[in-house]
């Protein structure tokens, strides 16, 4: 088996358990007002108006790195596809993920959950959930798919 045909096949032993779905935010038929809080997995994006953003002291990213959330699992493939959306690394806490603007919207796509088609402008604030377990021991981590 060449290199080709591994990698093949084990993108396609990823997308065997995913959701096919993709969820549309248009506006319309669903709408996510300035402040509504989504989930994909254990990443939750806030949405916010473009010019309540202060990225001036942030750290934009290359335009390849499109992952949001941190690791090399699959469960971390949160993946922002579109070019036109400018992502910003925050310094703050490892619950706290990179504010993305998306001033024609954004899609946030991942191998194992329904993707994200969201149509509206914005910036979106990225934040991972804790993880229980660790906080009862006294921790401070995020939970990880």
């Amino acid at each position: 088996m060449d290199i080709q045909q591994c990698v093949a096949e084990v993108a396609e032993s990823v997308r065997e358990q995913a959701d096919p779905e993709v969820r549309l935010v248009d506006g319309q038929t669903v709408d996510m007002p300035y402040g509504k809080v989504i989930r994909q997995g254990d990443v939750y994006l806030r949405r916010l108006p473009l010019e309540q953003a202060d990225v001036s002291q942030l750290t934009q990213r290359k335009p390849s790195d499109r992952q949001i959330a941190p690791g090399a699992t699959v469960g971390s493939r949160h993946l922002v596809t579109n070019a036109d959306a400018t992502i910003y690394d925050r310094q703050g806490t490892e619950l706290e993920g990179p504010i993305i603007l998306a001033p024609n919207g954004l899609y946030l796509a991942h191998p194992k959950h329904a993707d994200f088609d969201i149509r509206l402008p914005g910036a979106y604030e990225c934040t991972f959930p804790v993880d229980e377990a660790a906080r009862e021991l006294g921790e401070i981590r995020r939970r990880r798919d």
